[in-house]
């Protein structure tokens, strides 16, 4: 199976490709936050769930995760594992160009409301090169991605790596890299089937 049609572009079928990979999906995660203000380790399970959004151009995904964390710092060894939760919404725009953008899941935003009133958190960037040589290949192996979002003065810079067995996604990673002068940490995330 191909991962988009001729006429769309490597990285616009990459990312259709990997938003079919997420879809309706469940993930176990495992997470390592390293640097200022706090280190930190975190495991729970996500979910990607489709839904409609008001207008049909775009496909939607909310992301939801739950689980524990406890910190790392120094001082804190016997730290007690405390509950954490994300929200999140991944869209794939089907007008011109496609791509892949995550959206912050706000308190007073809905999913029913359009997809562009939403808060960009940031796009999905595929490179050409491995965007392309997966699209030539018809099956892709692992395609990589990026992003960036700047929250106030700190820079957060995304980097995706996800895996494939023909055109299952059988596992990935999300780490930021966030500097600035609030922050200053590497967040690396590794999800696999649950």
């Amino acid at each position: 199976r191909k991962l988009a049609s001729p006429a769309a572009s490597a990285p616009a079928a990459a990312a259709a490709a990997v938003f079919r990979g997420l879809r309706d999906s469940r993930w176990r995660f495992v997470r390592r936050v390293s640097g200022r203000p706090q280190s930190v380790e975190a495991e729970g399970e996500a979910a990607f769930e489709s839904f409609e959004a008001s207008a049909s151009r775009w496909s939607c995904l909310a992301y939801r995760e739950s689980g524990w964390m406890r910190s790392l710092t120094a001082g804190d060894a016997a730290a007690d594992w405390l509950p954490v939760s994300a929200r999140y919404r991944y869209v794939l725009d089907g007008g011109a160009g496609g791509g892949l953008s995550v959206h912050f899941a706000d308190p007073d935003s809905s999913d029913a409301d359009p997809p562009d009133t939403w808060r960009l958190f940031h796009r999905v960037e595929f490179s050409d090169e491995a965007a392309a040589a997966a699209a030539a290949a018809g099956s892709p192996v692992e395609l990589t991605a990026g992003g960036r979002h700047l929250c106030s003065a700190d820079l957060y810079l995304a980097d995706y790596r996800f895996r494939f067995h023909g055109d299952r996604l059988t596992e990935f990673s999300i780490a930021y890299t966030v500097r600035g002068p609030a922050k200053d940490y590497v967040s690396s995330t590794q999800f696999q089937p649950a």
